[in-house]
């Protein structure tokens, strides 16, 4: 079992390399390895406008959280595959085994109950982390801005994204840049709500009128 643990493990750091040094077709229309670099040449090399750097900052931002959430992930399965060897360790050990009703004494139970939830932990951290911070890849990146640049729109599921938004208005993304985009989504969806209750008002109040009896 340790092991599986320790194969896991040596699988995510090969998954994690070969995530960021991925190469481009021969026939890719973007030169081979131009876009191995970091946020600060990104911005400085396609920057052109506020939306290219925000974009610029948008896939950075997302990418080094689910690079993050992978890392964080990986080291649960490694503390999992630690625990599990000192657990195989108590049970082969005479004096910490107890053989009276066949029940591990507390500190075994303790680290079995940690290599559960450090198992449970890790997993999804590194399936989800994994796969967002491919789609987030700085290959794909260097092909939607070339793509704006080449007169297309900046895909619309991430120009409707309040991060996109919070680094498109204000050039950052924090937890008070959050709460002002939130604020102004509830504000304009209460506008528009007010809006279309005062049409459906409008159009009953003039219905009403033309169906009122004439007074005698």
């Amino acid at each position: 079992m340790k092991a599986i643990f320790t194969c896991i493990f040596l699988c995510t750091i090969k998954f994690s390399f070969a995530a960021s040094t991925n190469s481009i077709s021969p026939g890719d229309s973007i030169i081979k390895k131009a876009y191995k670099i970091n946020r600060e040449e990104f911005l400085e090399k396609y920057g052109c406008d506020d939306s290219s750097r925000a974009l610029i900052n948008f896939y950075f931002k997302k990418r080094n959280h689910q690079k993050g959430n992978f890392l964080a992930g990986a080291g649960a399965l490694l503390i999992a595959g630690i625990a599990f060897g000192s657990v195989n360790n108590l049970m082969n050990d005479d004096k910490n085994y107890n053989y009276d009703n066949g029940l591990p004494n507390a500190q075994t139970t303790f680290l079995a109950i940690a290599i559960i939830v450090m198992a449970f932990m890790g997993l999804p951290l590194i399936i989800s982390g994994g796969t967002l911070w491919i789609i987030y890849s700085r290959k794909k990146l260097l092909k939607l801005l070339d793509r704006y640049n080449n007169g297309k729109s900046i895909p619309r599921g991430i120009s409707r994204n309040k991060m996109f938004r919070g680094f498109l208005l204000y050039d950052r993304w924090d937890y008070y840049i959050k709460r002002e985009i939130k604020l102004a989504d509830l504000i304009g969806i209460n506008t528009e709500k007010k809006k279309m209750w005062d049409e459906y008002r409008n159009r009953r109040l003039q219905r009403n009128q033309k169906n009122a009896i004439p007074a005698q």
